[in-house]
């Protein structure tokens, strides 16, 4: 049984996002894809009450770059490493 989760939604635009094009989309029920300009530049895994941030255009291959306790700040982190 496969599970197809489509949740996408664009962050308002903030300046601490780095612009107003970054969109988030939930890829299954314990990651976020973050995506800029149209194009992936890492995801969010939601590991109990943490968010980790990794940087990369592929998952299997993303890097870890921060531990978060709020997904806009998770969010943000893996926006600002792809600047």
């Amino acid at each position: 049984m496969s599970l197809a989760i489509e949740e996408t939604f664009a962050l308002p635009a903030h300046p601490s996002l780095g612009g107003d094009d970054v969109v988030v989309s939930l890829v299954s029920s314990t990651r976020y894809a973050v995506a800029k300009s149209g194009e992936t530049v890492g995801f969010v895994d939601v590991e109990g009450p943490v968010f980790v941030a990794l940087s990369g255009l592929v998952y299997p291959w993303a890097e870890e770059i921060s531990q978060h306790r709020s997904l806009l700040v998770a969010i943000r982190a893996v926006v600002l490493a792809a600047s």
